[in-house]
């Protein structure tokens, strides 16, 4: 598994609370060469739609 791969396993089971640490950690991720600019841009996204949907809210 790589770092996008853990990333978006830990977006998917977060609660809406914890999604700004996640994409957080995203862009460290990326400014430290682990992820690349598609897969932040990608999980960006797809955190930026959990968040907006209201899912995860606990």
């Amino acid at each position: 598994m790589n770092y996008a791969d853990e990333i978006r396993r830990q977006a998917e089971g977060a609660t809406r609370a914890a999604l700004p640490a996640i994409t957080a950690a995203l862009w460290r991720d990326y400014s430290d060469g682990k992820i690349t600019e598609n897969e932040a841009e990608s999980l960006s996204a797809f955190i930026d739609a959990r968040r907006s949907c209201g899912v995860g809210q606990k």
